[in-house]
């Protein structure tokens, strides 16, 4: 690897492992199979991707808002990425199947205490995504166990879509771009149909299996997932990517104990 990042991700790696900077049991075994993988020669590693992810959630995203550790207002201000999240980002988009376009990680899961950043990071990792895949008919799903809490995130691509992006004149400028924003009572998208030699559907819902047969996306993402009443509703997201071999279901949560028996069970069906 040779990445913009990397050299702040393996000081992150580095830091966990030996013990400089304090991490629990399994933020050190990810690091751990983190260095690993890299090292092992089973695959390709490559930057990319995710070098791209990061700069764009970087210089795309503002905050919409709070407060910074000395109470001055954070709205507006550029999204910095924290350590810890580049290397989530690394660690599910720089590892490939060997001799291809195929990345390894197809699922993954980030257990993280409220307000640590968790719902900027997914809107940016969709965002980026996005674009990045835009040429494959990029279809992203930002789903949870309620509407509202799926809408965190959305709103997030919207703020920064129309305030930041397209500061002047945003709607204006957005749709002369070819961006649509259906925000309604139906329907919660932005879309753009003619990007990059592609198109982009970023669509917020609610998980909720038996509406949801008929998905067809190549990234999920999945808030608050500690909150979803069982595996089916998961495993109706996840089945949903099948049409895609680059495909990425990110769940992400405050880690309590529902999540943990949804992933047991999805391993258990994976087995």
């Amino acid at each position: 690897m040779a990445g913009t990042y990397e050299a702040e991700v393996w000081g992150y790696v580095n830091g966990v492992i030996s013990g400089t900077i304090v991490a629990a049991e399994d933020a050190v075994l990810a690091c751990e199979r983190f260095r690993d993988d890299s090292y092992s020669g089973r695959w390709d590693c490559r930057t990319e991707c995710a070098d791209f992810v990061i700069s764009k959630i970087e210089t795309h995203f503002v905050h919409r808002q709070g407060e910074d550790l000395v109470g001055r207002p954070l709205r507006g201000q550029p999204i910095r990425l924290e350590p810890w999240q580049k290397f989530v980002i690394y660690g599910c988009l720089v590892f490939y199947l060997r001799g291809s376009e195929v990345r390894r990680v197809q699922e993954a899961f980030v257990f993280i205490p409220r307000k640590n950043g968790k719902t900027i990071l997914i809107s940016g990792i969709a965002w980026g995504l996005a674009l990045w895949a835009a040429k494959s008919g990029a279809t992203i799903y930002i789903a949870a166990a309620a509407l509202r809490q799926a809408m965190q995130s959305y709103r997030n691509i919207e703020h920064m879509l129309t305030t930041n992006i397209y500061s002047s004149r945003a709607e204006a400028c957005s749709e002369d771009e070819g961006w649509r924003i259906l925000d309604n009572n139906q329907a919660h998208v932005i879309e753009n149909r003619d990007i990059g030699g592609g198109s982009v559907y970023i669509e917020a819902l609610a998980a909720n299996p038996e509406k949801q047969d008929s998905l067809n996306a190549n990234i999920i993402l999945v808030d608050e997932l500690e909150d979803l009443n069982n595996s089916l509703q998961y495993n109706v997201l996840r089945d949903s990517m099948k049409a895609y071999a680059n495909k990425l279901i990110f769940g992400i949560s405050t880690a309590g104990h529902k999540e943990i028996e949804i992933g047991r069970a999805s391993c258990r069906e994976r087995v």
